[in-house]
């Protein structure tokens, strides 16, 4: 996946790529699992290079989704993507 990501992206800071990936979204047993490839991309682009994959199997493809927008009532900001299932990342600290 780091490979196909760098090539598709050869300006992306290569050491910024995630290399071991694990499903961020809160504890599931089964369905999709999701994993954030890269976070770092300039203006204009709003949002990160992510990865998803069902149980028993490997990522196959990665694709830019915008940030979720959404922020706690302490104004902590949810690090997923815009209409991720689940919790917020603030709810499953």
């Amino acid at each position: 996946m780091r490979r196909e990501v760098l090539q598709t992206y050869p300006s992306i800071d290569r050491r910024l790529v995630e290399e071991d990936l694990a499903c961020v979204l809160a504890p599931h047993t089964d369905g999709e699992h999701y994993a954030l490839l890269y976070d770092h991309f300039p203006a204009p682009i709003m949002g990160a290079l992510w990865t998803r994959w069902q149980d028993d199997e490997l990522p196959d493809s990665f694709w830019i989704r915008p940030d979720c927008p959404t922020t706690s009532p302490h104004s902590d900001a949810c690090a997923h993507f815009l209409a991720h299932p689940g919790a917020h990342t603030w709810e499953t600290r």
